[in-house]
């Protein structure tokens, strides 16, 4: 597989989307109720298990329509803890049953992957205040990035990140102070705002999103295997967050968006997960210790989020084969994200003009 790199691929692409996971993580350790060592524990604790579950990479990540949404709306760590575990029931059920709790179309799925490839450009370059001097060079610099990760054997953009979060780790600081206020209880408005969007979210993007992409990455092996797949991704969100939520541990799923970002850094083996359990561990370990949290440079974190949300938009390309149908999907998949910020937005649209074409189609038939 283009991208990968023998002996070292799967240690550097452990690496690739901790630009993404480490500030969610760090702003949920902030919040009263949570602690960032505990929640890097069982982030850790989760990518070892998915190292004996699955036999090909794959990202843990915070769920974040819950995380963005909590934090938004000043949600408390009880409120976020029992969102998380209400989810992980529901999915639980799926793998038990064996049914995908909210089937949705592939051409859905690619448009919010799409979506979110462009959410991950807009986040990058939201996350840094820059100059007119400033953003030409970063676009420059993110134009000449993408060009030679697209063309080299090396996993440049595990590499960097490998480079980024050492870096990160060196300007690391204690967390500031009351960030966050206290909130007591559990708000049932709060609570749906929490829930219904992620629902929606995780099965588009982390159950059958994330096997389109591991069936993208991965064909070989998921074929040789035989996996299904789809059942044990809901196992694994489902019976994670009800165990994690248990211990005040980290909501989290398996996104696509980290899967490309650890295979494009060069991970091609479950190894990787082995890895990031290692650096999570570690880095739990040692913030319990000194209070440590490691702080990414804005401008290398910018890059870095720009270059894995244009590798992710790779996936639009089934869309565009589709013809006017698709470029419409995708336009206005995009578009919505661009406008709104909300995966659920992009889920909504998608799904009504996926079945409105399926409904000309059927009436065409007839007549």
């Amino acid at each position: 597989m283009k991208g990968s790199w023998p002996g070292w691929g799967d240690a550097i692409g452990a690496f690739g989307d901790l630009p993404v996971m480490l500030p969610l993580v760090i702003l949920l350790g902030q919040v009263p109720g949570y602690s960032l060592p505990m929640l890097l524990a069982s982030a850790s604790a989760a990518s070892l298990v998915a190292l004996w579950i699955f036999r090909v990479p794959v990202s843990i990540q915070p769920l974040k329509s819950v995380a963005i949404a909590a934090l938004a709306l000043g949600a408390g760590s009880e409120e976020i803890r029992f969102s998380g575990m209400i989810l992980g029931a529901f999915f639980l059920v799926g793998a038990v049953f064996r049914k995908t709790p909210l089937p949705v179309p592939e051409p859905v799925i690619r448009s919010v992957q799409t979506a979110l490839g462009t959410l991950l450009v807009m986040q990058g370059f939201r996350s840094v205040s820059l100059g007119p001097v400033e953003l030409a060079l970063t676009l420059l610099a993110v134009t000449v990035f993408y060009f030679f990760d697209r063309r080299s054997r090396l996993p440049l953009l595990g590499i960097a990140s490998l480079m980024a979060f050492i870096e990160a780790c060196v300007r690391g600081r204690s967390p500031t102070p009351g960030v966050f206020t206290l909130q007591e209880g559990i708000r049932g408005s709060v609570l749906a705002g929490l829930v219904l969007p992620q629902l929606a979210l995780t099965s588009a993007n982390s159950i059958v999103g994330a096997r389109l992409a591991l069936e993208t990455y991965f064909p070989d092996q998921i074929q040789k295997t035989g996996l299904n797949l789809e059942r044990r991704l809901m196992a694994s969100i489902g019976a994670g967050n009800v165990l994690s939520g248990l211990f005040h541990g980290l909501p989290f799923c398996h996104g696509a968006g980290g899967i490309t970002a650890h295979v494009r850094s060069g991970a091609h083996s479950p190894v990787m997960n082995g890895v990031l359990a290692l650096i999570l561990g570690a880095l739990a370990w040692f913030s319990a210790r000194t209070g440590f949290v490691p702080v990414l440079e804005p401008r290398i974190g910018c890059i870095l989020l720009t270059m894995i949300g244009l590798h992710h938009l790779n996936f639009a390309t089934p869309l565009i084969r589709q013809g006017r149908s698709g470029w419409v999907l995708l336009a206005g998949s995009v578009g919505l994200g661009v406008g709104t910020g909300n995966l659920l937005y992009v889920l909504g649209f998608a799904m009504a003009l996926h079945f409105l074409e399926n409904s000309r189609t059927l009436e065409n038939a007839h007549d």
